[in-house]
């Protein structure tokens, strides 16, 4: 394609985002290499990046992978070119997380620029990530990731995020598996995969009483720091959103959330 054979050539995403702080005006012009690309940012603090990032591609990543194994994808990208899931991803991103994080530095363009950048990352022909390798250590990621984002979406709104929900109702069914220590082993569509949980045996054993379930996880204070239960209307979309899921499954869940965000927007 180039026309000639370079052998020190490499293959690189073009998503990429390096944010230095730095609030000297000395240092800055030290790292002049800033100037050659607009993804390079000198800024006297990164923390707006940070949760943007956290937030909007970790965060999306966390909500979505339980969804996407439970439909039987392998790799984000496989996923991304299913359009329920695909449609998910964008809704997701556009409806809940980046409201919920908008704030005196973080403005509605932020969000949307950055959430368009995930989107083309995801969609990557030449990136194999693996949900499997996403679901590491899958309950601390949700504590860390998603969690906080229930606290600024309420802090704005008096109903439960609907997709968030779901992406949190695919997470409790996902670990309903075999258990081995901190292992579960879960065979979806005869595929096996294994996921590394420490809070394995405590949602294990939540499991043995599938009526409180959703109530037993979400008000469990050492998992998340607080009790979920106290949000308005969550335990109720989370338990609506697990049966759904588990009477019809995890594709047929994300085509009707889909179909219902639209038109409520």
């Amino acid at each position: 394609m180039l026309g000639y054979e370079d052998q020190l050539m490499i293959m690189a995403e073009p998503f990429r985002l390096w944010a230095i702080e730095a609030t000297s005006e000395r240092v800055n012009k030290r790292l002049s290499f800033a100037l050659a690309d607009p993804n390079v940012i000198l800024v006297p603090s990164i923390e707006k990046y940070k949760e943007i990032k956290l937030r909007l591609l970790n965060g999306t990543h966390t909500l979505s992978c339980a969804l996407a194994l439970l439909a039987g994808f392998k790799t984000v990208k496989e996923a991304m070119q299913h359009p329920a899931f695909n449609q998910f991803i964008r809704l997701l991103m556009q409806d809940e997380i980046g409201p919920a994080i908008l704030s005196d530095s973080i403005s509605v363009s932020d969000t949307t620029d950055f959430s368009s950048k995930v989107i083309d990352r995801f969609a990557n022909p030449y990136l194999d990530h693996k949900w499997e390798s996403i679901a590491l250590n899958y309950s601390s990621k949700m504590a860390m990731r998603n969690i906080p984002l229930l606290k600024k979406w309420y802090a704005k709104h008096h109903e439960a995020p609907q997709l968030f929900a779901l992406g949190f109702a695919a997470y409790l069914y996902l670990l309903k598996s075999s258990l081995t220590e901190n292992q579960y082993t879960h065979v979806i569509n005869g595929q096996t995969i294994i996921l590394q949980d420490e809070w394995a045996p405590k949602l294990y054993t939540a499991w043995a009483d599938p009526d409180k379930l959703v109530n037993t996880v979400l008000s469990d204070t050492d998992l998340w720091g607080i009790n979920l239960t106290e949000f308005p209307d969550l335990e109720e979309s989370v338990n609506q959103k697990l049966q759904q899921i588990i009477e019809e499954g995890s594709l047929k869940a994300l085509e009707i959330a889909s179909v219902l965000d639209n038109k409520k927007a």
